[in-house]
């Protein structure tokens, strides 16, 4: 698949983060960014460019840890999701990837969206449904650092109580994913003398040692079985539409 040429050739020694950010592909694609945008959890913005392709820059991107530049954003800033440094009404449209459920206090960092949000502008994110939690291990989702699995019904009371309607949820990642996801994420994280087999491959002098470009194109077939290429109901993953009043 043409999608995991995005994430392979620099990412392959991670196998199931380039499962799951590739099944997340076909979703930003159906989003119509309105300016002025916001990405809450924009990372180094690495990941970011392999996973949007919006057509014109997001307008902001922050997140909790210090951030590079890339020019997916306009601007890059380190911020916290519970504590804006923008003005009320600052923005028409708010993106989150796999970011909310890292969040401790994920309710303080909704009202702060709908804080920054015009009326009228849309709140979009993605994050892990009470489904995908019997599928991992207490060290797993440690690991992970998964602190919350909201149902839909969840959301819908969280939002409401921030004057945001919720318009639509859509489920992705089926079980068959997960099941894969879980296999890599295993495998990748294996620890080999207290370091996770990953971090060899990335960066040690053993890297050499491995033909990344073979490794690629069998993680190619073997991945390509399991993308999640649209929504499913049996879906472990959710992607929120919401609205400000």
């Amino acid at each position: 698949m043409n999608i995991l040429g995005r994430f392979l050739p620099d990412l392959w020694y991670s196998p199931a983060d380039v499962l799951l950010r590739a099944s997340e592909v076909f979703i930003w694609q159906r989003v119509l960014l309105v300016s002025p945008s916001l990405d809450i959890g924009c990372g180094d913005g690495d990941i970011s460019k392999r996973t949007f392709s919006f057509p014109d820059q997001i307008d902001v991107g922050i997140d909790l840890r210090p951030v590079a530049t890339s020019n997916l954003y306009h601007q890059m800033l380190q911020a916290d999701a519970t504590k804006h440094p923008f003005k009320n009404s600052s923005f028409q449209t708010v993106i989150s990837n796999s970011t909310f459920e890292h969040i401790k206090a994920d309710t303080k960092a909704v009202s702060e969206v709908a804080r920054i949000l015009k009326p009228g502008g849309k709140f979009y994110l993605t994050v892990p449904t009470p489904r995908l939690r019997p599928f991992l291990s207490n060290q797993i989702n440690a690991r992970v650092a998964h602190l919350h699995y909201r149902s839909a019904t969840d959301w819908q009371k969280l939002l409401a109580k921030n004057n945001l309607v919720l318009k639509k949820v859509e489920y992705y990642f089926p079980p068959a994913s997960v099941s894969a996801w879980l296999l890599l994420f295993k495998l990748a994280t294996f620890k080999i003398y207290h370091r996770e087999l990953w971090s060899y491959l990335k960066d040690s002098p053993y890297s050499r040692l491995f033909p990344s470009r073979f490794i690629s194109q069998v993680l190619k077939i073997y991945l390509s079985r399991y993308i999640a290429t649209d929504f499913s109901e049996d879906g472990t993953w959710q992607f929120i539409t919401a609205v400000k009043k």
